[in-house]
């Protein structure tokens, strides 16, 4: 989410954010503090995951079914090319 805060050009005030936020907003209202550090992590993970996927027009089904664990899969599988490239581990 503070991604704008490591890279230049990346705009702080974006609707992909807002949306992204919302669905935390979400899950938080309906867990209602049952959480704990390790599964609000993981939610977390699997999340960026979905809204990546979903930001790309990539069926998260079959994203997960590949095995695929980076960014560069992932846009790869959405049949775009990373502008720069992406060393990140979506999920391990």
């Amino acid at each position: 989410m503070f991604t704008f805060l490591d890279h230049d050009g990346v705009p702080w005030n974006n609707n992909n954010a807002e949306h992204a936020i919302k669905l935390f907003a979400k899950y938080r209202r309906n867990v209602d503090g049952y959480f704990t550090e390790r599964t609000l992590q993981e939610y977390l993970v699997l999340a960026t995951v979905f809204e990546t996927c979903e930001f790309n027009n990539l069926n998260i089904l079959k994203f997960m079914l590949s095995k695929e664990t980076t960014l560069v899969g992932l846009l790869s599988m959405a049949g775009r090319k990373p502008e720069r490239n992406f060393p990140i581990e979506l999920c391990g």
